[in-house]
This record gives structure tokens, C-alpha cells and sequence, in this order.
């Protein structure tokens, strides 16, 4: 991002507001991914989480089992 870059005078203008504005926005929609996008990411990361905590407390509850036989 640049910084506004002031008149001669020492003032920015409305205009060069709008104009850093409009640009801000466009690297916003080039840089980050858009709710629709990160949802299949978001679908398959908590499956694996779902997937690990199974894992971790059918482990556990197997220690438990073998101890109490």
C-alpha cells in the first residue's frame, strides 16, 4: 500500500482519498480469498480435527478398557 501523497501544498485532496480508497479495495480482492472460497478448506480441516479427536479418545478409552481387565 502507498501513502497518500500530499499537494504542493502540504494538503490532500477528497480526490486522492477516493483514488487510495479504490486501490486499497483492489488489493483486498486480489489478496484475500472470499467466504465461498476458504469454506471447502474449512469443511476438510474440522473433518481431520473431528478425525484426530476420535482417534485420540478411542485410544484413551482402549487404555482404560485393558486397565480395568
Amino acid at each position: 500500500m502507498s501513502k497518500l501523497k500530499p499537494m504542493p501544498n502540504g494538503k490532500v485532496t477528497i480526490k486522492d482519498v477516493y483514488e487510495q480508497v479504490d486501490k486499497l479495495r483492489e488489493d483486498i480482492r486480489e489478496t484475500y480469498v472470499t467466504k465461498a472460497e476458504f469454506t471447502p478448506v474449512k469443511a476438510c480441516v474440522y473433518g481431520f480435527v473431528a478425525l484426530l479427536m476420535t482417534t485420540v479418545l478411542g485410544a484413551i478409552i482402549a487404555q482404560v478398557v485393558r486397565a480395568v481387565q
